[in-house]
């Protein structure tokens, strides 16, 4: 009779990463959706999985057309990575408590859209939640958000991008739908508006690196001279309601303007006009309990939209 092989308890095969991945498969019952759900890409996602299936010497996955499923030694283990999770967990509180000396403070960054319409919320749900938890987050564009975090300055963000940056780890959240909206009067207010009527006329357009103008470089690649761009979605209602011309933003940036009846809004004859609210994070690096409190906050929030 064959023994199993005996493993050490500080087995580097058996950490976080490793034992949150099996978790992750036992709950979302897919390799792909695993690796979501922890931030590895599903090349990753196999070659771990691989290398500690062939370390322990059975199988822990059974792997089919339909999906994938953990055998019964799988599960037996990942009934044990929650209860060291869950330590590890308590362990990094302690940790993180003894060394902040005072308050914990959350430094993050979000896109503008997201930042305007979304952060105020999620502040008042931590602070209801943790009254003592100090949070500061820096506005800019998607671009610039992923380059805060890919530097290191901020272990969190929140942006919106039709892409999703392939050097950080990353979590869909929600969809944000875009609109157009015109000037009060415009011919296009209440019509259908199909693609080649957008891209034929000029538009007030966001920046290059925001989130908006990668969705609509997306869905319109070619399209008219915009007449003016703008870093601000306040500053480009302003402008659309103005009657300087038409524009494409996010329904959270306009909703209020067109309840007010300062600017209208077309009906989008194209395919679907949205992108991903998208949580990006350094895979690999150490994320404090509280931004990972803060994440889950977040993604209460988001499930219910």
């Amino acid at each position: 009779m064959t023994s199993l092989p005996v493993h050490h308890p500080h087995d580097p095969f058996f950490g976080p990463p490793s034992l949150r991945l099996l978790v992750a498969l036992e709950e979302h019952g897919g390799m792909g959706a695993a690796g979501r759900a922890v931030g590895m890409s599903q090349a990753n996602v196999s070659r771990t999985i691989s290398g500690l299936e062939r370390h322990l010497g059975y199988s822990l996955v059974e792997r089919s057309h339909a999906g994938s499923n953990l055998t019964p030694q799988g599960l037996a283990l990942v009934a044990q990575a929650r209860s060291v999770l869950a330590e590890q967990e308590r362990l990094a509180r302690l940790a993180d408590a003894l060394g902040a000396g005072g308050p914990a403070r959350l430094e993050l960054a979000a896109s503008r859209t997201i930042g305007e319409h979304l952060v105020p919320g999620w502040l008042g749900l931590q602070a209801a939640r943790a009254p003592e938890t100090w949070v500061s987050f820096r506005f800019d564009n998607s671009a610039n958000v992923a380059r805060l975090v890919r530097t290191g300055q901020v272990p969190l963000g929140f942006l919106e991008d039709p892409r999703a940056p392939e050097d950080l780890a990353s979590e869909e959240l929600c969809r944000d739908q875009l609109t157009v909206v015109t000037p009060p009067g415009h011919p296009w207010a209440g019509t259908p508006v199909f693609p080649r009527d957008v891209a034929a006329a000029p538009l007030v357009e966001r920046e290059p690196g925001s989130g908006t103008r990668a969705t609509l470089d997306r869905v319109i690649p070619r399209r008219a001279r915009a007449p003016a761009e703008l870093d601000s979605n306040a500053a480009i209602v302003a402008a659309v309601a103005a009657g300087v011309a038409p524009a494409v933003l996010s329904r959270l940036a306009v909703a209020r303007a067109i309840e007010a009846g300062e600017v209208a809004e077309a009906v989008w004859a194209g395919s679907e006009l949205a992108r991903p609210l998208l949580a990006v994070w350094r895979e690999g690096s150490r994320v404090p309990a509280e931004v990972r409190d803060f994440l889950n906050l977040v993604r209460a929030d988001c499930a219910l939209r």
